[in-house]
């Protein structure tokens, strides 16, 4: 989902907002949290990023801001992952901002947003791309099959083939894929889903060993998943 913004920005938006600031702390604390209108969740070199109480993020880059409805709060205080590289060699740098949602049970996800920002006569355009769970998982199913035969779970991506047998003595409703992680190496992101098994009746999966990894290749304000294949 692609969102656009344009806007004339002034210094003065600016320091109002990091007027209200306080130090970045590395990890949300209660009390941080709790006092603060607008806390820094994030102080790169060229980018700082503070949280709107209420919902949403403002980001600062020199004297323009600009707010997103980006995710940022949950019940475990783990702020975002924040890089600013060039993430489809375009040669400009694009925000790749990971948002951590606590799922309960000691299970959390992630949001991927990225925004490309252009400077075009004289204003400002911000263009964020949100990364939907649906829709990866919709991209990766078209390339991983998952089926069970008399309780026998069998997951296979193109020849290679994994194969559970742990819940025979259950009825399984459903098995799909969960509670995706993103991570950044060298500019290059990848998407890491958990493979779930729901049985007899539970809205808690099981979650087998192995998970599935895909390279997302990023450009023109659309990405592909390439590289698919199991973590172990």
């Amino acid at each position: 989902m692609r969102k656009m913004f344009f806007a004339m920005i002034f210094s003065c938006c600016f320091f109002s907002i990091t007027a209200m600031a306080e130090q970045y702390h590395d990890s949300m604390c209660y009390e941080y949290f709790d006092t603060q209108p607008m806390p820094q969740i994030a102080d790169l070199k060229d980018i700082k990023i503070y949280g709107v109480k209420s919902s949403g993020v403002v980001v600062c880059i020199g004297n323009k801001s600009q707010y997103f409805d980006w995710i940022w709060q949950n019940s475990i205080y783990k702020l975002p992952t924040v890089y600013f590289d060039d993430m489809d060699n375009d040669g400009e740098k694009e925000l790749c901002y990971i948002a951590n949602l606590y799922q309960g049970v000691g299970t959390y996800s992630q949001q991927l947003y990225i925004l490309d920002i252009v400077e075009r006569d004289g204003s400002i355009i911000w263009a964020d791309y949100t990364f939907s769970e649906n829709d990866i998982r919709e991209q990766l199913l078209k390339y991983v099959s998952i089926s069970q035969h008399h309780n026998m779970i069998t997951v296979a991506i193109n020849d290679d083939v994994v194969y559970c047998d742990e819940y025979t003595q259950k009825q399984i409703d459903n098995i799909t894929l969960l509670y995706p992680e993103f991570t950044v190496t060298d500019n290059q992101i990848n998407v890491t889903f958990s493979i779930a098994v729901f049985c007899n009746g539970s809205v808690i999966p099981y979650v087998l060993d192995n998970q599935i990894i895909a390279d997302i290749v990023y450009y023109n304000d659309s990405y592909q998943l390439q590289n698919i294949r199991f973590s172990i």
